[in-house]
């Protein structure tokens, strides 16, 4: 989902974005147990690094702010 942000005179402010993955199928109260945030384990992170270095891959970071709240 994007959303633009505008300002008074119409101008663009900002644009905001999420990811919904099937979101079309939850139902409230029903399967809300089954969302959830994954997070990679660390040692996941560790290998993939390692794995990133020995083959001389670039790595690139982003940094989310903050969450889509709205």
């Amino acid at each position: 989902m994007e959303i633009i942000k505008y300002n008074v005179d119409g101008t663009v402010e900002r644009f905001k974005a999420h990811l919904v993955a099937q979101g079309n199928y939850q139902e409230f109260g029903v399967d809300c147990d089954e969302v959830y945030a994954p997070v990679a384990r660390f040692e996941s992170l560790r290998l993939a690094l390692a794995v990133g270095t020995i083959l001389d891959c670039h790595i690139h970071q982003n940094d989310v702010r903050t969450a889509f709240l709205n």
